[in-house]
């Protein structure tokens, strides 16, 4: 189905939303190590219980960012559109989106706290996803630094240091 047909689908009825949503979350919870992208993926914790789903846990989260003309023109290119038919769509889609998001969950269309912010406007496919992956790279290296070595049963084994 048409991505354009599906969102004039959700916007008559809601059904399509929770369904998307709710299948997002459940292979959220069910991939040990994935990739969720979509528009709410960053919100998909604070949307699980009200599907009466269990939280998902996201290492890292992404938003991506970028002006409209920069989307639109984006848009018109993959497409086959003329920019100002692209811009239309794009202002369109945002509010239609936005006004859906508080109607389904009450909730504000803005980068949550502690989401890493990319804005890609002078980025292409690649080099968004190079940052993506060099921000999911440091993470890692961050959270073995964090994990304590030589814990056995629970017990940490104490040292005295030689002087």
């Amino acid at each position: 189905m048409p991505f354009d047909r599906l969102h004039e689908f959700a916007e008559k009825n809601p059904k399509y939303d929770y369904l998307l949503d709710k299948k997002q979350i459940e292979f959220a919870l069910k991939e040990k190590d994935c990739v969720v992208g979509t528009r709410l993926a960053v919100f998909l914790g604070e949307i699980a219980p009200r599907l009466k789903l269990k939280k998902p846990r996201f290492d890292l989260k992404v938003w991506l960012k970028a002006p409209l003309h920069v989307r639109a023109k984006r848009l018109a290119e993959r497409d086959s559109r003329s920019f100002e038919q692209a811009v239309r769509e794009v202002v369109y889609r945002d509010d239609s989106n936005k006004k859906r998001y508080w109607a389904l969950y009450k909730l504000h269309y803005d980068p949550p706290k502690g989401c890493l912010v990319i804005d890609n406007e002078k980025l292409d496919a690649l080099q968004t996803a190079k940052a993506i992956a060099d921000a999911a790279e440091k993470l890692k290296r961050k959270m073995r630094k964090k994990k304590p070595k030589g814990r056995k049963g629970g017990k940490t084994k104490r040292t005295r240091a030689k002087r």
